[in-house]
């Protein structure tokens, strides 16, 4: 980012990203003290007014029973993923990070945050290139786990609101990027 305050905005959504990724794991109650440690690091020249709304807004999310099967004992966090698909004229190789992961039995949820932006209407007004990762993510994990149901959202931290993205929508999506024989996009 080239200007001061969009920096300010990319730095919190990966401060966020990464109390999503290590909170989970710590007792609910020592939670709150964990990540104003955290956020109080030198490293990340964060005033105390800014540490206070991050950490507020992370221990909000977590702390919300909607969102609960997001960041459940069965669920992972930064998971890398790579594979390769077939059927994009050529054999298109992804490399890739999930934020979260969600185990269910015989479902599999796909997360993808959205920090540092307003939610859409609806799943049809996602950017392209949301919509695009979440369906390429969709379908490596479909040949991993052959069987299971495997679903993708998006955890937009400002409203908050987690946005389950129609499988109609991320075969659209997916069919697009073999029609158009194109690397999937990247998102921002």
């Amino acid at each position: 980012p080239l200007v001061a305050r969009d920096g300010q905005r990319f730095k919190r959504g990966l401060l966020l990203h990464r109390l999503f990724e290590l909170l989970p794991a710590v007792a609910p109650s020592a939670r709150e003290a964990a990540a104003a440690r955290f956020l109080s690091q030198a490293s990340h020249a964060l005033d105390a007014e800014t540490q206070a709304e991050i950490a507020a807004s992370a221990l909000r999310i977590l702390g919300d029973p909607a969102f609960a099967p997001v960041f459940g004992p069965d669920s992972i966090g930064e998971a890398p993923i790579a594979g390769t698909l077939h059927g994009f004229g050529c054999d298109l190789s992804v490399h890739g990070q999930i934020d979260r992961i969600a185990f269910d039995g015989a479902r599999i949820l796909i997360v993808d945050f959205k920090t540092d932006r307003k939610p859409p209407g609806a799943p049809e007004s996602v950017p392209a290139a949301y919509t695009g990762q979440l369906a390429v993510y969709r379908a490596l994990l479909g040949q991993t786990f052959p069987g299971r149901t495997i679903s993708c959202g998006l955890l937009w931290t400002e409203t908050p609101q987690l946005m389950e993205m129609p499988q109609t929508l991320l075969d659209m999506a997916l069919q697009q990027l073999r029609d158009r024989g194109a690397e999937p996009p990247s998102a921002p």
